[in-house]
C-alpha cells in the first residue's frame, strides 16, 4: 500500500506545488496499482527537477509544469515496464560464448521495435503537450535491454522525419525525451538519465534549460 501522506510530505518539503490535487489522485486510485505506479513516477520526476533547481507544479495533462531560468516548460511522464524480451536477452547473455550477442530486438515478441514503441507513446501524448510552450517526455524504463539510451536517437530521428513531412503534426510540440533508466552506466559518468533533443519543434527550448536537462545524471 502506497504511503500517500509520506509521498506528499516529501513533495511539500521539497517545495513542489499542486500537491493537494496530486494527493487526491493518489487516494482515488489506491485500488489500481498501474495508475499508482505511474503517479509515483510523476512524483519522482518532480523531485528530480527540484534537485536541479527548477520550480515544479504537479498537474494533470500535462503531468508537470516546470520553471527553469525564466522559462516554463511542461513534462509528460511515461513508463516502460520490463519486457519478456529482457528475460530472453538476459538468458542469452548469460549463456553467451561469443563476444557479441544481439539483444533488445522486440520485433519477434511484440511485433515492433522498441524505438518505434517509444515514438508511438510520444504520439499518444500529443493531446497532453501544451501548445505554445516547450514540452518534454520523461520516459522511465525498467526494460534495460530494450528501452535504453541507445535506441532513443532512432526514435528522435523518426519523430523529426514525421515533423518535417507534416508541419501541422502534433509531435512538433515535443522538444525532447528525457530517458531515465533503472541501471546506472558507470562508463558514462554514473549516469541513469539522458536527454535527447528534437530539432523539429514549434517552440524552441532555451539553451540554458536544455543544458540543465542534459546535466541531469540520476
Amino acid at each position: 500500500m502506497v504511503d500517500v501522506d509520506g509521498v506528499c510530505r516529501k513533495l511539500d518539503e521539497a517545495g513542489v506545488t499542486g500537491v493537494s490535487g496530486f494527493r487526491k489522485k493518489l487516494q482515488d486510485n489506491r485500488g489500481c496499482d498501474a495508475v499508482v505506479d505511474g503517479l509515483l513516477l510523476e512524483a519522482r520526476a518532480a523531485m528530480r527537477f527540484r534537485q536541479s533547481g527548477c520550480g515544479v507544479e504537479m498537474g494533470d495533462r500535462p503531468d508537470l509544469k516546470v520553471a527553469s531560468g525564466g522559462c516554463v516548460f511542461f513534462a509528460e511522464v511515461t513508463h516502460f515496464r520490463r519486457k519478456l524480451q529482457d528475460d530472453v536477452d538476459d538468458a542469452a547473455l548469460l549463456a553467451a560464448t561469443d563476444l557479441l550477442v544481439p539483444y533488445g530486438d522486440t520485433a519477434a515478441t511484440e511485433g515492433k521495435q522498441a524505438w518505434d514503441q517509444l515514438v508511438d507513446v510520444a504520439r499518444k501524448k500529443v493531446d497532453q503537450y501544451r501548445a505554445g510552450s516547450p514540452n518534454i517526455l520523461v520516459a522511465y524504463s525498467h526494460s534495460p535491454n530494450c528501452v535504453d539510451e541507445a535506441i532513443v536517437p532512432t526514435s528522435i530521428a523518426s519523430i523529426e522525419s514525421i515533423c518535417r513531412a507534416d508541419l501541422s503534426d502534433g509531435l512538433r510540440k515535443l522538444n525532447g525525451i528525457l530517458l531515465v533508466s533503472e541501471e546506472i552506466n558507470v562508463s558514462r559518468g554514473f549516469r541513469s538519465a539522458y536527454y535527447f533533443e528534437c530539432s523539429e519543434c514549434d517552440v524552441g527550448m532555451p539553451g540554458d534549460v536544455a543544458r540543465m536537462l542534459r546535466a541531469i545524471v540520476s
